[in-house]
């Protein structure tokens, strides 16, 4: 009886090993419409959306604000650090305190960069604080 759960079992295990590494590789599996994007890491400045338009820094953050991450240093990942220089990403957390906690400062995120509208997404998997400063308000390109 033993025996024959085992084998199943541990062909699942290898199975599931599998497809989680092609995922975390960034593979497309056959038949999506949407390539999957490898993982990359990024330094940015992290500041409320509202301080887009703001002419003075944005000191208070709603619980409910988006954020974005400016002035983009790519650290490694497959993005051009020329072309990320100028854009402003807007920021995908299922937990934004951390973000409220790094309002206008610099920090190191890991993540996936998606296409959107107006401006691209970026899902965070880890955020950070990190040394560096950030300019009051954004620069927007």
């Amino acid at each position: 009886m033993l025996k024959s759960l085992l084998v199943p079992c541990l062909i699942g295990a290898l199975l599931g090993a599998g497809l989680t590494a092609r995922v975390a590789a960034g593979v497309q599996e056959s038949g999506g419409s949407q390539p999957a994007t490898a993982v990359v890491h990024i330094e940015g400045c992290v500041f409320p959306e509202s301080a887009l338009t703001a002419t003075a820094p944005v000191v208070s953050v709603a619980t409910a604000q988006a954020f974005v991450l400016t002035d983009i240093k790519v650290i490694a990942g497959d993005i051009d650090d020329e072309d990320a220089a100028g854009i402003i990403y807007t920021v995908k957390t299922t937990d934004p305190a951390p973000l409220r906690s790094l309002n206008q400062k610099r920090a190191g995120v890991t993540g996936r960069v998606t296409a959107g509208t107006p401006r691209p997404s970026f899902d965070i998997v880890s955020i950070r604080e990190i040394s560096g400063s950030c300019p009051p308000v954004p620069r927007v390109p």
